[in-house]
């Protein structure tokens, strides 16, 4: 019994200081997502809806360049760096990042070289000529965010897991709002291209600050390397590369084939409307990032009723955030959207249907978590490549149809199915019910 309660203790113990550093990775995210709706909003007030549908089609392809360059290597690189500083391995961990580095940045080179002669070609036949130019600088930047996402999970694997997150994802969106601010202050000319160039700047400065701190956390020179590894690094980054692959379509797909049907003025529209809609995943990244642990220890002990209400109890919070993020949007939308600027009203009725589809994302809860955790992470695959799959074939028929409601219609949809989904494969396969609608119904 006093074994019992003191192992208890302990649990709680490791919660509390889990919990602790999981708080200041939640405020650096938190931080960045505000840099990111204010860097969003001075692009839609300065350059207007094309503007910002040009930064943000630009962006979308160079993070699907940058994805297939990366090869899957920044999860093995954490798990691979974790290992390693536990046992205390060094000179192993030279031989991880010499390797990435290696494989990486002489793909990165190369698409980056072919991208000058065969983005042009793509731009003229799928989309309009003033989003060539920006997405060739940007894309400049793609060699700059692959050297940042090799350094940056080797911290997380160093356990500088906020200081990682700050770097990596914070700090660039930040530098770009600086730069905007200072073009403003200084009366410049404030273009696509100028943003361009800004977000190209930003991802130069944070892979040379992530590269410098990783060496003063690392210690060890990178001289002392003992093997070339690509085979037992590729082996593991390559499938994930798949499910990544399909995670990515399925949350760029709509703005591509809205970019290339339709014009970057309903890019910038659509994905003012998406950011807004699905702005409350912030609290399903942190819950998963909280729940994460103990779900795999409970699930390790075979203990299943334990996590079935420890699910429930975080599923009914997320419920209520969906709830009061649907009745915000609601009722605020008209006024939340003008923010942007008055053009961007048009993108009421895709928020409002967008809004339903994140109302499910949400008030599923983590189902993708605990199949991942629970040894059914390959069923949780095949749904989410079929998810990515409906999701095209939606997107090309309803664009053409209704143009960027059909866009939201496709995502809502395709949103519904994978959380629908996977709430029946947890029930069948793990025997938990996410929600507590047995214990709702007896009230």
């Amino acid at each position: 019994m006093q074994y019992i309660k003191l192992k208890g203790i302990v649990d709680k113990l490791k919660l509390s200081q889990f919990l602790k550093s999981t708080s200041k990775t939640t405020i650096v995210k938190a931080g960045g997502m505000v840099a990111g709706v204010l860097v969003s909003i001075a692009i839609g007030r300065l350059l207007g809806a094309d503007g910002l549908g040009i930064i943000s089609l630009s962006n979308q392809i160079v993070r699907i360049l940058t994805m297939l360059v990366l090869l899957g290597l920044p999860t093995v690189i954490i798990k691979e760096t974790s290992i390693a500083v536990s046992k205390k391995k060094w000179a192993y961990i030279n031989d991880v990042i010499f390797t990435s580095l290696l494989i990486n940045i002489p793909f990165a080179l190369l698409v980056v070289i072919l991208s000058y002669y065969v983005l042009p070609i793509v731009v003229s036949t799928f989309f309009e000529e003033s989003l060539r130019v920006p997405l060739l600088i940007i894309t400049i930047g793609l060699l700059f965010q692959v050297i940042s996402k090799i350094f940056g999970p080797s911290l997380n694997g160093y356990g500088k897991i906020w200081q990682a997150s700050l770097a990596e994802n914070t700090l660039s969106i930040v530098l770009v709002a600086l730069s905007i601010l200072i073009q403003h202050t200084l009366d410049w000319q404030i273009s696509v291209i100028s943003v361009a160039i800004s977000y190209t700047v930003a991802n130069f400065i944070v892979s040379i600050i992530l590269s410098t701190y990783w060496k003063h956390v690392h210690k060890t020179s990178l001289d002392v390397i003992n093997n070339f590894i690509p085979k037992k690094l590729l082996t593991v980054g390559l499938p994930l590369l798949f499910i990544q692959s399909t995670n990515v379509i399925a949350t760029t797909i709509d703005s591509i084939m809205i970019g290339s049907f339709l014009s970057t003025k309903e890019v910038g529209i659509y994905g003012v409307a998406f950011n807004i809609a699905f702005a409350s995943s912030f609290f399903l990244q942190v819950t998963n990032s909280v729940l994460a642990p103990r779900v795999a220890s409970l699930f390790a002990d075979n203990d299943i009723k334990e996590m079935e209400q420890i699910v429930q109890k975080v599923t009914m919070g997320l419920t209520f955030i969906a709830i009061l993020g649907f009745l915000i949007i609601l009722l605020g939308g008209k006024y939340i959207l003008p923010i942007w600027g008055n053009e961007f009203l048009e993108g009421y009725k895709p928020l409002l249907i967008l809004s339903i589809g994140q109302f499910f994302n949400i008030a599923a809860g983590c189902v993708g978590l605990i199949l991942t955790l629970c040894d059914q992470e390959k069923k949780w695959g095949y749904i989410t490549l079929i998810s990515a799959i409906l999701n095209t074939i939606l997107n090309i028929s309803f664009i053409k149809l209704w143009g960027i409601q059909g866009a939201s219609i496709a995502t809502a949809t395709t949103m519904i199915f994978m959380n629908i989904s996977g709430v029946v494969l947890v029930k069948k396969n793990i025997g938990i019910l996410t929600f507590p609608i047995n214990k709702i119904l007896k009230i």
